[in-house]
């Protein structure tokens, strides 16, 4: 470092000194770059550092200080293909902007990134903003390539920063997706976080553990992209463990916001724990694009979701898990509802299915629902498009103080067929089911329910079908 005059006192801009570093760095190959320990790197300067292919960075207990806003476009930093990072620190102080900062494109090894704001940094203005990307790499010919991304993160810790981390292959034709592959990423710490982590176009991948803390100072309640985890047009990829809390929209949402010619559609999604507290919107969405695209095999293992909507009219948006268009959603044990007394709020439907096929759930336990336990219809909201809702099973509910019918249903025109409620314990509510509309072509069976008023169904709909107890309407 001090060869090139960087003094690493932090008291003035030193992008020079590191420009002089890097094209130094070019004319070696797997060149090593080491910070020394206490360090403070100002880069200041409209000129971004670009740390060349092959680098290995190794700052050593240094970190990086930007204290000037970074124009639209443009990056503090950069790194090459086979980029290998130990720590990354970066602070920003209170004179600081951004809408992208650090990028790596394919095959980047790093263990650690921390990026703190001294304020909030309302750096999302685009869907391809975020403080860190890791993109494929655009100098690539063809658009089908298999190499594109290969990169693992082992952890990220941001504060103060709306858009923390975007996967994504950057640049693709239309109509031809060239999505990132093999992923790995290990522990998130988004703390004041509007969206968190971001899977767009990722193909195959594991992500460990992530967690979302603290609403983001003067952040609206249903923002757009206010989710821990969004996943748009994302592949095999696994969750071992995501906790979302204090999320301006939902905890982890599977689909959109907005979806065009670039995105796969999502499947082969699991998560095998989801915690969510207090999530302004849904705490698990899955919601594919307005095109009348669909999810496929998405699995929800554990699910904790408490108190979902907190401070937010009730809404059709507003769900304790939410899953459209979706053929092949699989769910172990949900847990949704008021959790504590201090706990003012619950989500409209505890769980909500629309135009949904070939899913099962295992156990619902839902608590004090504005309005349903289950809400199943074929409808999607926003979505343009109407499907089918058939082979549905749940295990076991136990569900407690429905605003309305325990379980409700609305098949509006389409067809409704084999939806089975195994066992079923209420408690309150207005009636174990009710039936609004739909040609039913299957039957809609409660097994094994508590006792309580016979099931409803509307003036359409084939009485017939719609079973309690072996009672129909």
């Amino acid at each position: 470092m001090r060869d090139f005059g960087i003094r690493g006192d932090g008291l003035a801009d030193e992008t020079e000194g590191w420009l002089a570093l890097t094209k130094q760095a070019r004319q070696q190959p797997s060149a090593l770059i080491r910070g020394n320990k206490g360090d403070v790197y100002r880069l200041d300067s409209d000129a971004m550092v670009e740390i060349p292919d092959g680098c290995r960075l190794d700052l050593a207990g240094a970190r990086f200080l930007r204290t000037k806003p970074i124009a639209r476009g443009r990056y503090l930093m950069t790194f090459g293909t086979d980029a290998a990072v130990n720590d990354l620190d970066i602070e920003l102080s209170e004179g600081a902007n951004f809408n992208r900062l650090v990028r790596f494109f394919d095959r980047a090894n790093v263990d650690s990134i921390k990026v703190h704001a001294a304020r909030r940094m309302k750096n999302k203005v685009s869907d391809l903003d975020a403080a860190i990307l890791f993109v494929g790499n655009q100098s690539r010919p063809t658009p089908s390539d298999d190499s594109a991304g290969h990169f693992r993160l082992s952890r990220i810790e941001t504060e103060n920063i709306d858009s923390a981390v975007l996967f994504t292959q950057f640049s693709v034709a239309a109509g031809q997706p060239n999505p990132l592959r093999d992923v790995s990423i290990g522990t998130c710490r988004f703390k004041k976080a509007v969206l968190g982590l971001y899977l767009r176009n990722v193909q195959t991948g594991t992500i460990e553990d992530v967690q979302q803390t603290g609403f983001a100072d003067g952040a609206e309640p249903a923002e757009v992209g206010g989710n821990a985890v969004l996943c748009n047009g994302a592949r095999d990829l696994t969750f071992r463990r995501i906790e979302a809390n204090d999320t301006p929209s939902h905890g982890m949402r599977i689909g959109g916001p907005i979806k065009n010619t670039f995105e796969l559609e999502s499947a082969g999604i699991t998560v095998e724990l989801f915690i969510s507290r207090r999530s302004r919107r849904s705490g698990f969405k899955c919601k594919p694009g307005r095109d009348g695209s669909r999810a496929r095999n998405i699995t929800l293992k554990r699910a904790e979701i408490y108190d979902c909507h907190f401070g937010n009219a009730p809404s059709t948006n507003e769900q304790g898990v939410l899953i459209e268009c979706t053929d092949g959603f699989q769910a172990g044990h949900i847990s949704i509802g008021v959790r504590e007394a201090r706990d003012g709020t619950s989500s409209h439907d505890a769980v909500h299915l629309s135009s949904v096929t070939d899913s099962s759930v295992g156990r619902l336990d839902s608590d004090r629902p504005v309005r349903h336990h289950v809400w199943l219809n074929t409808t999607p909201q926003a979505n343009y498009a109407r499907g089918p809702l058939r082979s549905i099973r749940f295990e076991e509910i136990n569900g407690r103080g429905a605003g309305a019918a325990n379980i409700g249903v609305d098949g509006y025109d389409q067809d409704v067929s084999d939806i089975s409620v195994a066992r079923a314990n209420f408690q309150g509510g207005k009636g174990p089911i009710a039936v609004r509309s739909g040609r039913l072509v299957g039957p809609i069976r409660l097994d094994r329910a508590s006792p309580g008023s016979r099931p409803t169904c509307g003036l359409d709909v084939d009485a017939h079908r719609v079973i309690v107890n072996a009672t129909t309407c």
